[in-house]
């Protein structure tokens, strides 16, 4: 684990929760997932040629306006491009994001989509404690009143991914699957 990392990591989340309001639509943990979406992008390596990262929501969004920000923003020298997809499967599938969140709003169907969303090179991200018996690849959660996360190594592993060791370590599962 290293520690320029955790200190970067930091820092970006203190500046993201200085100004929060603690209404619903403005949860400081939903500013820390938008932000730890993004921080994935950076970590992990995709196979493809594209100038841009998509990162797309699937079903209710419950990031109020925290992901769109990121918009138009530079990771690893790519423009961020964020689409909010709703329930419109045909239009995620036809967009083939680089990362796909799944809303709580579709729990009750979730392992059906991870199937129909998933693709060599995506990673499919949801925040329920079903998530990852469910096929999902990355789990966010709170612990201790902290935004971490899940993985399931054996699903990304199958992917045509790069994951840098960090997201794996820094893990609470410690890059297992639950």
């Amino acid at each position: 684990m290293s520690l320029k990392f955790l200190k970067r990591l930091l820092i970006l989340c203190f500046i993201f929760l200085g100004s929060t309001q603690y209404t619903y639509a403005d949860k400081p943990e939903y500013q820390v997932k938008a932000l730890s979406l993004v921080l994935f992008l950076k970590y992990i390596s995709f196979n493809d040629k594209r100038d841009e990262f998509h990162i797309g929501v699937f079903g209710d969004n419950p990031f109020a306006g925290h992901l769109k920000k990121f918009d138009g923003q530079k990771i690893k020298n790519r423009k961020i491009r964020i689409h909010l997809f709703q329930n419109n499967l045909e239009e995620a599938s036809r967009k083939n994001c680089h990362l796909i969140f799944l809303s709580n709003s579709e729990v009750l169907k979730q392992a059906d989509l991870i199937k129909k969303l998933s693709t060599p090179n995506n990673l499919i991200v949801g925040d329920n404690k079903w998530f990852i018996k469910s096929g999902g690849m990355i789990n966010l959660h709170i612990l201790n009143d902290e935004v971490r996360w899940d993985t399931n190594k054996s699903i990304i592993d199958k992917k045509n991914l790069k994951v840098d060791y960090q997201i794996y370590e820094l893990s609470t599962n410690k890059g297992g699957s639950k």
